[in-house]
């Protein structure tokens, strides 16, 4: 059976009722085609019968976008793949494809496609959470978690490198600290701290990812900040956030001698 890739309707990967921000080529076009092979001598021969021949849709004007044209050719997908391993960005590989083949119909979501089937042959039969954990262990990363309640099910996570920490017991006199929302597709707040050297250059000092911006996660954050100092004499001098009364209220108690500056 032979079909236009626009056959069929959109069914959701996992929630039937998450349909917001997705998008489907699918829409339900007619069109079909039955082959059967059939002996005629000493030759085999094909015959094609058309079960519906009318499409519900205009024709395309450009090839640009089908998924069959846009296929990677092997070469092309080791490339892809080296780039990968190397943290070339996406949209840097796919230049360098239509660079070498100016033919190339290949699009960026394909290249996305198969950036995450890399991603998910190397972590093999683990998950998301247990690879990352296997990688912090194997880069020496400095990490925290915390649990929720009577269960093994990891609800924040905050990680630190370990020239970051050499930095921060260097320079621990100023940090800057802000959450970002909703630029990563677990949709979490990710806290992020940032220290200051007598050379006005910012360098990370840990990341965290917390699920909840209460009062209560950002103290277990500042907990973990302060743990990572030799001499808990050195404490930060000044911090510097925005309005968010949850991290104010952590910073009084996690570091109530530190003067306090707002971002406006």
């Amino acid at each position: 059976m032979l079909g236009c890739e626009k056959h069929g309707k959109y069914v959701p990967y996992r929630d039937p009722d998450l349909v917001e921000g997705t998008r489907s080529q699918k829409i339900g076009c007619p069109f079909r085609l039955k082959g059967r092979p059939r002996k005629n001598g000493i030759d085999r021969d094909w015959r094609l019968k058309v079960m519906e021949g009318i499409h519900n849709h205009e024709p395309a004007r450009s090839l640009l976008g089908h998924n069959f044209v846009g296929r990677l050719k092997p070469g092309e997908k080791e490339q892809v793949e080296k780039m990968t391993r190397s943290w070339v960005p996406p949209r840097k590989m796919l230049l360098t494809l239509k660079e070498n083949n100016p033919s190339n119909l290949t699009t960026i979501s394909q290249i996305y496609g198969v950036c995450k089937r890399l991603r998910k042959s190397l972590r093999g039969g683990l998950t998301e959470m247990q690879h990352l954990l296997k990688k912090l262990d194997g880069d020496k990363y400095v990490h925290f978690e915390r649990h929720e309640p009577g269960s093994e099910v990891i609800r924040d996570v905050f990680w630190a490198h370990p020239n970051a920490i050499k930095l921060f017991n260097t320079f621990p006199y100023v940090v800057i600290m802000d959450c970002t929302y909703k630029t990563n597709k677990y949709a979490i707040p990710l806290l992020e701290i940032v220290g200051l050297t007598s050379t006005d250059k910012t360098y990370s000092i840990a990341f965290c990812y917390i699920v909840n911006e209460g009062t209560d996660d950002y103290v277990w954050a500042l907990e973990c900040m302060k743990s990572l100092l030799a001499d808990q004499a050195m404490l930060p001098k000044v911090i510097v956030t925005d309005r968010d009364l949850a991290l104010l209220s952590a910073a009084k108690q996690s570091l109530p001698n530190t003067t306090h500056l707002l971002c406006l």
